[in-house]
């Protein structure tokens, strides 16, 4: 009886000692990132996979209104979230334990963030007390991560809407450009989503598409708006607002994905394009995309030097010159989101 007492006390230290082992990488993993969509989504899959279950959830807590709201979720239906999220707001402070669910709040400095919920272990096996503390250790760890990523996406968001307010003023400079980049990026994203591009991708690209032009805050407005044919200094100057718009963007590191964008908006297929006479698979996809938003855009709007197209010729322009300004496939999924009207 006493051997068999000892032998699980020691299974429990070891088991003890592998939960810890595995805290400490997850924590690695978790504070790698500073996407909150991604640490969400770590957080949750590691804490199934620490406690062995197969469902849960975390909810986040709106410091401006006090009221939960779901931040990522794990084989949950409506139904059970809409369970937890009631029991979460009555017991919001208290840690919560039974044979089949484990509820731990998210403290960073004893201001609770949120709240991880964690039910239906596997294999039969109910929770016990040790899972409850390993979660509440897992807990702490996550709440620094999140805070910090949650932290960042703010920031994030006060330089995007800045860039994107000044991104505005450039296309306001000229009354024939007004509105440009609003329509760029929503022809961008509906040919993003015809080439079922990843949301995070798909949110890239929109957000390059805003700041595509961004370097014009660079060409004199005298060139923006000429009427007649432009001297070779001057297209030069007018073909540098792609780089200068990467150079713009450089010292915001949480902009790699869009900058390369930016820049590479006018390569073209057969590289003939500008600013670095990259061709076909050595333009980023993004890139690809949004040479055809631009230019059907441009095309369809007048300008100082000539009229506007009417949709159906820019269209066949745009075909016409698929495999050599413009990727084939690209051209294919345009040509199907007209068809759909979402262009």
């Amino acid at each position: 009886m006493e051997k068999q007492k000892n032998l699980r006390a020691i299974d429990d230290v070891k088991k003890k000692v592998k939960e810890l082992a595995a805290l400490r990488e997850i924590g690695k993993e978790i504070s790698a990132s500073l996407n909150l969509k991604h640490v969400l989504s770590t957080i949750i899959d590691r804490a199934l996979a620490l406690l062995n279950a197969s469902k849960g959830c975390i909810m986040l807590l709106d410091p401006n209104t006090e009221k939960m709201h779901i931040g990522v979720v794990r084989g949950l239906s409506k139904e059970d979230v809409k369970n937890f999220k009631a029991q979460t707001v009555k017991n919001i402070s208290k840690a919560h334990f039974t044979p089949s669910s484990l509820s731990v709040p998210l403290k960073l400095k004893k201001t609770i963030t949120g709240v991880i919920n964690i039910t239906n272990g596997t294999e039969g096996k109910g929770f016990a007390r040790r899972h409850l503390e390993t979660l509440k250790e897992f807990a702490d760890q996550a709440a620094i991560a999140i805070d910090n990523a949650s932290t960042h996406q703010q920031l994030r968001k006060v330089v995007l809407n800045t860039i994107k307010a000044l991104a505005v003023s450039i296309d306001q400079r000229d009354h024939y450009t007004s509105c440009h980049s609003e329509n760029v990026a929503r022809y961008a994203v509906a040919i993003a989503r015809e080439m079922n591009l990843s949301e995070e991708l798909i949110e890239k690209i929109e957000h390059a598409a805003q700041l595509h032009d961004i370097g014009k805050i660079g060409v004199r407005d005298y060139i923006l708006s000429k009427p007649g044919k432009l001297t070779s200094a001057e297209w030069k100057e007018i073909k540098s607002h792609t780089s200068k718009g990467a150079e713009i963007l450089k010292p915001l590191e949480f902009l790699n994905g869009i900058i390369e964008v930016v820049k590479q908006h006018h390569e073209r297929s057969d590289g003939k394009g500008y600013p670095d006479g990259r061709k076909e698979k050595n333009i980023h996809i993004g890139a690809k995309i949004m040479a055809i938003a631009d230019s059907f855009d441009a095309m369809i709007s007048e300008r100082p030097y000539r009229p506007a197209m009417s949709r159906k010729t820019a269209i066949n322009e745009i075909k016409r010159s698929s495999g050599i300004m413009y990727d084939p496939r690209v051209v294919e999924a345009f040509l199907r989101a007209v068809a759909k009207k979402a262009i």
